[in-house]
C-alpha cells in the first residue's frame, strides 16, 4: 500500500508538473500570436499610409477626422525619414520575432526577450509623443495614426506580461551597458538644448530663419526628444535592476525630478512657442493685441530655453558628481534655485535684446 501510495503522489506531481508546463506554454504561444496580429494590423496600416502617400491620394479618416492633414503635416518625419516607413520596419522587426518566439521558444534568452522589450517600450514612447503633436501642436487627429498608436500599446503589453521574473538579473547583467546608454542620452539632451540655444539667438541677432536652419533646428528638437526617450528607457531599467539602492537615493530622485521638468518643459516648448517660432523671432505683425501676445511668448521662450538648458545641465552634474553626497532637500533646493536665477536672467537678456 505503501509504494501504492508514493508511486500516485509522484504520478500527482508529474501531472501538477505537467499541466503546469503546458499552461505557461499555451498562454506564452497565446500572447505571441497577439503580438502577431497587433504587429500585422500595424505594418498594413503603416504600408496603406505609404501607398497612398506615394501615389499623393488624399487618405481620407474611416471617423471623419484629418488624417491627411495630419500625415503630410511638417511633423510626419522623423531624422529625415517617413514615419510610415517607421512602422513597417519596427511592425516588420516584431512580427518576425512573434514568429521566432512562437516556433523556437527555447532560443529565445532573457536578454534578447529584454531588448524586444526595449523596442517596444521605444516605440510606445514614440506614439504617445505622435499623439501629443496630434493633440497640442496640429490640433487634428488620424484616426489610422491612432490606431497604429493602440497596435503598439498591445504589443507593449504582451511582450511585458510574457517576460519571465528573472528579468530582473538579466537587468542586473546589463548594468555598465545601461549606465553607457544612459550617459549618452544625458549628453546628446544637454548637447542639443544648448545647440538649440545657439542657433536661437543667431536668429534673434540677423532676423531671419532660412528653411535649412528651420529644417536644422526641428531635427535638434527631434534628437532632444530622442535623448529624453534614451533617459527614460535607461534609467526605468536601472531602477528595476536596484530598486532598492535607488529608492532612497538622493541623487536619483532629484534627477528623476529634474527629468520630469524637462518633459513637462518640453511639451510646453512644443505647444506654446513651436508653432510660433517665426513669428516670435520677427516680433508678429498686425494689431497691439497680437504684438503683444507675441512678446509674452518670447518673454515665455526665454523663460523655457533657460528651464530646458539648465535642467540637462543638471541632469549632466548629478551622473558626473556621483561622489559628492547630498540630501534630497539640499539638492532639489539648489535645483530650484538655479532655475530660478536663469529664469530671471532670461528675462533681462529678453528685456536688453529688445533695446
Amino acid at each position: 500500500m505503501g509504494i501504492f501510495y508514493h508511486a500516485q503522489a509522484v504520478y500527482e506531481n508529474f501531472t501538477n508538473a505537467t499541466d503546469k508546463v503546458y499552461n505557461t506554454v499555451m498562454e506564452t504561444q497565446i500572447l505571441d500570436i497577439i503580438t502577431l496580429a497587433a504587429s500585422l494590423g500595424g505594418f498594413f496600416i503603416a504600408a496603406y499610409i505609404f501607398r497612398k502617400k506615394e501615389k499623393k491620394q488624399v487618405l481620407a479618416c474611416p471617423i471623419g477626422a484629418s488624417c491627411d492633414l495630419v500625415v503630410k503635416s511638417e511633423h510626419s518625419q522623423f531624422f529625415g525619414i517617413r514615419l510610415e516607413i517607421l512602422g513597417m520596419i519596427y511592425y516588420g522587426i516584431v512580427f518576425a520575432s512573434a514568429v521566432f518566439f512562437l516556433l523556437a521558444p527555447d532560443l529565445g534568452t532573457q536578454t534578447i526577450k529584454l531588448l524586444f522589450i526595449a523596442l517596444s517600450a521605444t516605440a510606445f514612447l514614440f506614439s504617445l509623443y505622435l499623439t501629443f503633436l496630434q493633440a497640442f501642436v496640429i490640433r487634428d487627429w488620424c484616426s489610422w495614426c491612432l490606431l497604429s498608436a493602440g497596435m503598439t500599446t498591445v504589443i507593449l503589453l504582451t511582450t511585458f506580461i510574457g517576460a519571465n521574473a528573472n528579468i530582473i538579473d538579466t537587468l542586473a547583467a546589463i548594468h555598465d551597458s545601461l549606465i553607457v546608454f544612459h550617459v549618452l542620452g544625458v549628453v546628446l539632451g544637454f548637447g542639443g538644448t544648448v545647440m538649440a540655444d545657439i542657433m536661437f539667438f543667431k536668429f534673434l541677432k540677423d532676423g531671419k530663419v532660412s528653411t535649412f536652419e528651420n529644417d536644422v533646428l526641428r531635427t535638434i528638437s527631434q534628437v532632444i526628444w530622442f535623448a529624453l526617450a534614451l533617459l527614460l528607457l535607461t534609467g526605468a531599467g536601472l531602477f528595476v535592476a536596484e530598486m532598492e539602492l535607488l529608492s532612497g537615493s538622493p541623487k536619483f530622485l532629484t534627477k528623476m525630478v529634474v527629468v520630469g521638468v524637462i518633459l513637462v518643459n518640453g511639451a510646453l516648448l512644443n505647444i506654446f512657442i513651436a508653432p510660433h517660432f517665426e513669428k516670435i523671432i520677427f516680433g508678429g505683425v498686425g494689431a497691439d493685441e497680437q504684438l503683444i501676445r507675441f512678446r509674452r511668448l518670447k518673454k515665455l521662450a526665454f523663460a523655457l530655453g533657460a528651464i530646458s538648458t539648465l535642467s540637462w545641465g543638471s541632469a549632466f552634474l548629478l551622473g558626473a558628481l556621483r561622489r559628492i553626497p547630498m540630501d534630497l532637500g539640499t539638492a532639489l533646493g539648489v535645483y530650484g534655485a538655479v532655475l530660478l536665477i536663469g529664469v530671471m536672467v532670461s528675462q533681462i537678456m529678453e528685456r536688453r535684446m529688445r533695446r
